[in-house]
């Protein structure tokens, strides 16, 4: 697993997105911007709190300690790609949208 940010870097000079490059989607979406760390974290709390869960409810279902979370969610550790993943996938949100490379009404215009 790379790091997000070599893997926004890849996005970026590909014009792809992050859904894309890990299989989550067949489309490439080439209107793809920077990641947005601060909006991933705000995002990762939103959803979070949106569905009544605590970061212990969360760090059981990425398999990480509290801990762990509590740090991605912070900004203190970059969240790894395997759980960015497992995350997207319960929440059910769009990769790039959860990132800030896209906003969430680019994707119904496309």
């Amino acid at each position: 697993m790379i790091p997000i940010t070599y893997l926004d870097q890849l996005s970026c000079l590909y014009g792809v997105s992050f859904g894309y490059i890990v299989g989550l989607t067949k489309t490439k979406n080439p209107t793809i911007g920077k990641l947005d760390m601060q909006l991933l974290r705000e995002h990762m709390k939103q959803e979070r709190k949106k569905r009544k869960l605590t970061q212990e409810d969360v760090a059981k279902i990425l398999k990480v300690g509290k801990t762990t979370y509590h740090d991605y969610e912070t900004g203190k550790y970059e969240i790894k790609i395997d759980k960015l993943i497992l995350l997207v996938n319960y929440y059910k949100i769009d990769i790039d949208v959860f990132c800030g490379k896209i906003k969430e009404s680019e994707i119904f215009t496309k």
